[in-house]
């Protein structure tokens, strides 16, 4: 996106809040959606911010990073549905002045809060127009919330977190707060991938972060009594089952081509490093045909969950727009995985969470890339589900033969460093971010749908036996 656009949207944030808060906003977001300026994944993590301005904001943060015709895209969609006051603070010039009533006029002498006049000679020719509709997207938001206290509450917070982090080492309160904004304001490397991890033995150096603070004890703690309605019990020794299918090896194609998915193992390796190191069980099964994919599915459908409070499945392996590709060459739906631990056919892991991270890709547009897999998924699904799937439709997954696909290699970075104190959802979207670093921007864009009804924390470091009555201190 233009620079000058970037900051039209950040000048602009408060307003265009102030505006779009009574809207239809969900209908804004899908037409993005179509537009494919925003992922479906990117909208339901949106609509998971509550109250709507909360959306608003992140939607225009969002923005500020999306290519360079996200800017005229998001005007069109403002003014084709009527916004017209919400379009006219990203190009007034487009406009003719509205006349400010009475109410307005005493608001266009106010300054508002991150207004910058210095910024603003910038378009001095729409000055006034401008001015009216940041005017009146003041008056209507008086009647909501007042936004712009936050705002600059979260400005002073963060221009004071480093000294919060003094304190906060000493035992200072206000932990939750700080803690928030920390979520907020992405503190993910500036580089990516790190060059000290592209190499095929990183995975033996993996050590997940377990400096929990007190807020995630307390959480830990509510969790494992089961009466909590907003964060999953995690608190099992096991946690749960991790099945892992990774397809390797493959017959060469009709061209001849060797199909074999180099880098594959040492996503595997990785994989069993860092869940270890979560509590988890896990089982590799590798370089299965259709057949014995389904068994297997089936047997850890058939297991007892009850002592366990998660399952998650990792797939990798080729594929195509029916579904898996397995050593046979024969596709298994996407559908028909998820469908093997439902409510009906696997009824232990009822009202757990399911977790399933696949690393495949739909095909589709060719783009820059050293090898590539393929895949599909697309399903309503009851409560208690998480689906990522490493790229959108139409567009191919992306793998490393030394270490790895970009899809795994992130996740298993994120979840190392960052389980401590995000939750899952939190993750993904942290996943997003960095996969998209990778190559040219938007080169690979994971596909995420989550049907959990709860927050979902790891917990990492914080283990108690199936035992209410225990808690951490």
């Amino acid at each position: 996106m233009l620079s000058e656009h970037k900051e039209i949207l950040q000048q602009e944030k408060t307003s265009l809040t102030a505006l779009l808060n009574t809207v239809d906003f969900p209908h804004v977001l899908q037409d993005l959606v179509k537009q494919q300026v925003i992922s479906n994944y990117m909208r339901s993590d949106i609509l998971c911010q509550s109250p709507q301005h909360e959306q608003i904001f992140l939607l225009v943060d969002i923005l500020a990073t999306s290519g360079d015709k996200s800017f005229d895209i998001f005007y069109q969609i403002l003014k084709t549905h009527g916004y017209k006051t919400a379009a006219a603070l990203l190009k007034p010039n487009d406009f003719e002045l509205v006349e400010a009533d009475g109410d307005v006029d005493g608001l266009l002498s106010q300054r508002f809060i991150g207004y910058n006049h210095r910024e603003v000679t910038r378009y001095e020719a729409s000055y006034t127009a401008r001015a009216v509709a940041r005017a009146r997207a003041e008056k209507e938001f008086k009647a909501e919330n007042d936004l712009r206290s936050r705002e600059k509450e979260i400005r002073a917070l963060t221009a004071g977190y480093e000294a919060h982090l003094r304190r906060r080492n000493k035992g200072a309160a206000g932990r939750d707060i700080y803690d928030r904004i920390e979520s907020v304001y992405s503190d993910l490397p500036t580089e990516w991938p790190l060059p000290e991890r592209c190499h095929e033995n990183y995975y033996k150096y993996i050590q997940v972060n377990t400096d929990t603070c007190k807020d995630m004890i307390h959480k830990y703690n509510i969790s494992s009594t089961g009466h909590h309605k907003q964060i999953y019990k995690m608190s099992a020794a096991p946690r749960g089952y991790l099945l892992v299918i990774n397809n390797k090896h493959f017959p060469a194609n009709d061209e001849g081509q060797d199909m074999t998915r180099q880098g594959s193992d040492i996503d595997v390796a990785a994989i069993q490093v860092l869940f270890k190191q979560l509590n988890f069980t896990v089982d590799v099964r590798s370089d299965l045909t259709a057949q014995e994919m389904r068994e297997t599915l089936v047997e850890y459908s058939q297991m007892n969950h009850t002592q366990y409070d998660c399952f998650i499945c990792i797939i990798a392996s080729h594929g195509d727009d029916g579904g898996i590709v397995c050593t046979d060459r024969h596709t298994i739906p996407h559908d028909e995985v998820y469908e093997y631990f439902d409510h009906e056919h696997c009824p232990t892991l009822k009202n757990k969470p399911k977790i399933f991270l696949i690393q495949a890709c739909f095909g589709g547009k060719e783009e820059r890339s050293s090898e590539r897999d393929s895949l599909n998924t697309q399903r309503n699904h009851e409560g208690d589900f998480f689906a990522s799937v490493c790229t959108m439709p139409d567009y191919q997954s992306l793998r490393d033969p030394v270490y790895g696909s970009w899809f795994l290699f992130t996740w298993i970075y994120v979840i190392e460093k960052f389980s401590h104190k995000n939750h899952l959802i939190d993750l993904s979207t942290k996943v997003t971010n960095l996969v998209q670093q990778f190559g040219f921007k938007d080169n690979q864009t994971p596909n995420t749908t989550t049907w959990l009804t709860k927050d979902l924390y790891l917990f990492p470091g914080l283990y108690q036996q199936n035992n209410p009555g225990n808690t951490v201190e």
